[in-house]
């Protein structure tokens, strides 16, 4: 089969399953740019680097993910049960933001993302997600490229109906302004604080 064969079964598949068929073509050539040999450093498999132990929570052998059509089955399967879940912890997200949410938990791990809902608390924004979301382990920096980046049209998208919560033309989302913005301020204070312990050991070998 060629890519265009496996677009048009994802044209299909994906909206049965409430997931952005446009996304989905980015998530895949961002992680295998469509190559069905490729294996990532960490044994992902196949068009959309599946784990093996993925493989087997969604039903599906690891052996199964070098065919095409069953790692795309598994991965979208997969990304359907991510949402689901986040769904049930946050079921007043945006289809935006739980789509974000989602390929955030697709490539970081969907552990930190429930874990940064429940630390927000009942009242919680996007934004106060995304900022739990910085002081866990994720590479949060990684990860919102990522999620920009499949995300694609989606942002554009909102972007033009929600004019007033977004970063302008470029679809940007404010979710995403803002998280950046409190990343650059942490990563500022934390530079500040080395400054002064450096500061302050040279001080203290001169007047020794």
């Amino acid at each position: 089969m060629s890519v265009e064969a496996w677009k048009n079964y994802i044209r299909v598949k994906a909206p049965s399953l409430g997931l952005p068929v446009e996304s989905i073509f980015l998530q895949i050539k961002r992680e295998s740019n469509w190559n069905p040999k490729a294996q990532g450093a960490a044994g992902e498999i196949g068009l959309m680097q599946i784990m093996p132990d993925t493989a087997r929570q969604m039903g599906y052998q690891p052996e199964e993910l070098w065919e095409p059509i069953k790692n795309i089955d598994c991965g979208l399967k997969y990304l359907a049960w991510i949402k689901s879940a986040i769904q049930k912890k946050a079921n007043w997200l945006s289809y935006e933001d739980l789509m974000r949410l989602t390929f955030i938990s697709y490539n970081g791990g969907i552990g930190y993302v429930l874990k940064a809902i429940e630390n927000a608390g009942s009242l919680a924004s996007v934004e106060k997600i995304l900022n739990a979301l910085q002081s866990t382990r994720i590479r949060f920096d990684l990860v919102m490229a990522y999620s920009n980046a499949v995300l694609g049209e989606l942002l554009g998208e909102s972007a033009k109906k929600k004019s007033a919560n977004s970063g302008g033309d470029f679809g940007i989302s404010r979710a995403w302004i803002d998280a950046e913005l409190n990343l650059a301020e942490k990563k500022i204070k934390d530079a500040l604080e080395i400054l002064e312990r450096v500061q302050g050991k040279i001080k203290d070998q001169k007047e020794g």
